[in-house]
């Protein structure tokens, strides 16, 4: 299965879709989300926006759910696409004050997603790399990060 199904409850959740977009995006398969018209896409930015009450929380939102899109159909032409649709309508000042801040291992996948649909994914990465650095340290102080191979850790 390449792209999320329609009026599949289980797939919403797993693919991180926004609660607040289930009762108007459910109906449609991810292929079909992403090709909504743009007015559509705005209302639906206004209301993640409304019911989480916070734009930053929308934009974290939205982030985890490119993060958790299937690379590379449903990142790029599905829910993945209506994801970065949405992420445009937020302010460059909202979502770039957020890249350093993401701490969940989804919301920084979707970051880099998102970074290589940009013109400078430079600048992009760049913000988010203190984010990743600090993810890393965490996984590793937990056990869940090794090196795959002798003298491949340069975090000393």
């Amino acid at each position: 299965m390449q792209f999320r199904p329609a009026g599949d409850a289980a797939a919403l959740r797993s693919h991180r879709v926004p609660p607040a977009l289930w009762a108007v995006s459910g109906n449609l398969s991810g292929e079909q989300a992403a090709g909504v018209d743009d007015e559509l896409v705005d209302r639906w930015t206004e209301r993640l926006v409304d019911v989480l009450g916070d734009t930053r929380k929308a934009v974290r939102q939205v982030f985890e759910w490119v993060g958790s899109a299937t690379w590379p159909a449903e990142a790029v032409a599905g829910d993945g696409q209506l994801a970065r649709r949405m992420l445009e309508r937020f302010s460059m000042s909202d979502v770039a004050a957020e890249l350093p801040l993401l701490s969940e291992p989804r919301q920084l996948m979707g970051a880099v997603a998102w970074a290589a649909f940009q013109q400078d994914d430079a600048s992009v990465m760049g913000a988010v790399g203190p984010a990743l650095t600090g993810l890393l340290a965490r996984s590793r102080m937990a056990g869940t990060w090794t090196p795959r191979t002798a003298g491949a850790d340069s975090m000393g």
